[in-house]
């Protein structure tokens, strides 16, 4: 069995152009996602103390999200909504005239847990 997941953390959002980095804020979760995922990892600790599972390899990394566009962006958020907290819209301003400019990206930087387990005897 292979759970692979975000994690419940903030999410680094930075504008990026050729020279200089920028960060504008965090991307805070919805209390619903972070206790969707605290359950998930509740009811896998059961199947583990069952001894139905157990835990054979764990792995955290970060995965980097880029956003190209303010389109894109009010995309990503009302997929995601769900997901995350909207940033106010001094921010949102912010976020959308920077990426009208020529040549800045958005990167998110994202937290993912991933942990293989393997079916007991």
């Amino acid at each position: 069995m292979l759970d692979s997941r975000p994690e419940p953390s903030p999410v680094a959002v930075i504008l990026k152009t050729a020279t200089a980095s920028t960060e504008v804020g965090m991307l805070d979760c919805t209390p619903g996602f972070a206790n969707a995922i605290t359950r998930a990892a509740d009811a896998l600790s059961f199947v583990v103390s069952d001894g139905l599972f157990h835990d054979m390899e764990s792995v955290d990394y970060s995965m980097l999200i880029y956003i190209d566009s303010f389109e894109e962006w009010q995309q990503f958020m009302t997929k995601w909504s769900s997901y995350y907290l909207p940033f106010d819209e001094v921010v949102t301003g912010l976020i959308r005239d920077q990426l009208e400019a020529e040549g800045t990206q958005l990167v998110m930087d994202t937290s993912v847990s991933t942990t293989r387990y393997t079916r007991s005897a």
